[in-house]
């Protein structure tokens, strides 16, 4: 009785699952391109080099030499004027970018940022690190400005901890009652928070920081 019931539990799990997949976009390929399709019916022609899944709701397209976003519908979000692209935090998030220079979108194709920065990374707490006219910063997943990018190096050893460099010395800062870093914008307004303890370094802490 029991392998009865497993076996038909079994069924219905592998029923519900091809149910699934058979109603979500998926690709599909034609003569070395792709296209979208749902419910066996094609949203889009088969005129892409690559399409990657860009969170739930849309995907990266590569037409020609250009990257670009576009949704389960089909509906073009971000124009393919971008020659390089990235994905970031388990696909939700794509960086786009051309001539040395990288914006970032959401999955539903809102710019995060402008077209303004040499290098986006991520990093712990929700944040971005930006990299501009060689000074690091930090922004949100929501796009709001954690740090501006006036550090000259910046690393994140955990979560409740980053070390950054400006004027030429280390500071470590460590949030003392949440797990994650909320900094002022202004690096000089750092000593007045409370919930910062902000700790001077003899020494540089890494080599050569970067991102964490």
């Amino acid at each position: 009785m029991k392998k009865i019931f497993l076996t038909i539990l079994t069924i219905l799990l592998n029923i519900s699952f091809i149910y699934a997949n058979e109603t979500l976009t998926q690709t599909y390929g034609e003569n070395n391109k792709f296209g979208l399709i749902k419910n066996n019916v094609k949203i889009t022609e088969p005129i892409y080099k690559k399409i990657i899944r860009l969170g739930d709701s849309s995907w990266l397209f590569l037409k020609g030499s250009k990257y670009g976003i576009i949704s389960n519908d089909g509906e073009i979000l971000v124009e393919p004027n971008y020659s390089q692209a990235y994905r970031f935090s388990g696909g939700k998030f794509a960086r786009l970018g051309s001539k040395g220079k990288y914006a970032l979108f959401d999955e539903y194709g809102r710019a995060i940022t402008n077209k303004e920065y040499s290098s986006i990374e991520i990093l712990y707490g929700k944040m971005f690190l930006v990299e501009k006219n060689y000074k690091f910063g930090l922004i949100s997943y929501e796009g709001d400005i954690i740090l501006a990018p006036i550090a000259d190096d910046i690393y994140m050893p955990k979560p409740s901890m980053i070390k950054i460099k400006y004027d030429n010395i280390w500071y470590e800062i460590e949030q003392k009652n949440k797990e994650t870093i909320e900094l002022p914008t202004d690096l000089t307004s750092i000593d007045t928070d409370k919930n910062l303890k902000i700790t001077q370094l003899v020494q540089n802490p890494v080599t050569s920081a970067g991102y964490g």
